[in-house]
């Protein structure tokens, strides 16, 4: 009786490992599938999966969704493809460092973006480490080289849906705002685009009390300088060391910054 109840256990141990490694040759399969589908963007066969139950919403792998995988491997049709299927979870992170919006929006892709938006995904909803897409759009400004939209195109379209103009958004886990990144990235046309938004903020500061003049007199861009303090920036706020603006100026010995900013006090 022993020896019969052995040779069952036995049995069942070779039928657990032997179901174990079909699956594991399955999900092999299925991945290496789905590896040449994002890889060649083969609509055609991912929609015959689709109709065979694959799920858009499961994992690629285990810290990456299908769909954030395409984006991430540079898949803008394929992307575009699961965005158009039923039943897509548009903000589904699990594992993943950030939202599909946000990895969107790291692309340049705009108009993909835009279709999460307004399927009902939050535009402020923080990514990974309090990250906001409004610091990636403000980075996509420099390298501007995507036919999909312009970056300054999309802040105005982020603003029509009630992004705050002093909103507080992460840099280096820094506190600042979007303003004074755009005086760090000397991006001159999103500088006067918020201003004309927002004037009661352009005296607001990062963690080290400086405000966007502080950034733009050490930037050294007399432009920015003359554009802020026309609308109303303040020459005589302090940073956390007590130094004005002019102190940054006159420590740089620019006679031009020191200049505009003179005489703006002196009026």
């Amino acid at each position: 009786m022993q020896n019969v109840r052995s040779n069952m256990m036995n049995m069942r141990n070779v039928l657990i490992i032997i179901c174990l490694g079909l699956s594991f040759a399955i999900n092999a399969q299925s991945r290496n599938e789905l590896k040449q589908i994002i890889k060649t963007e083969d609509t055609v066969k991912l929609k015959t999966l689709i109709n065979k139950g694959f799920d858009l919403n499961s994992n690629y792998n285990n810290s990456t969704s299908f769909l954030n995988r395409a984006i991430l491997e540079n898949k803008f049709n394929l992307t575009r493809f699961i965005l158009n299927q039923e039943n897509v979870q548009l903000q589904r992170v699990q594992k993943d460092k950030f939202t599909t919006l946000y990895y969107l929006v790291s692309k340049g892709w705009y108009s993909l973006a835009q279709k999460l938006i307004e399927a009902g995904v939050d535009p402020n909803t923080l990514g990974y480490n309090k990250s906001h897409i409004l610091r990636t759009v403000l980075f996509n400004y420099q390298w501007e080289d995507n036919s999909d939209s312009t970056s300054l195109n999309f802040i105005k379209y982020l603003y029509s849906k009630g992004i705050k103009p002093d909103l507080s958004i992460s840099c280096c886990s820094k506190k600042t705002t979007l303003l004074i990144l755009s005086v760090i990235w000397s991006d001159n046309p999103t500088v006067e685009y918020l201003i004309s938004q927002d004037k009661t903020s352009i005296d607001s500061t990062d963690h080290k009390n400086k405000s966007a003049l502080h950034w733009a007199v050490q930037k050294k861009a007399p432009n920015l300088v003359k554009l802020l303090i026309e609308n109303g920036a303040s020459p005589d706020l302090k940073d956390r060391k007590g130094r004005t603006p002019l102190d940054y100026a006159i420590k740089q010995s620019n006679k031009e910054i020191i200049e505009i900013i003179k005489t703006a006090s002196n009026n």
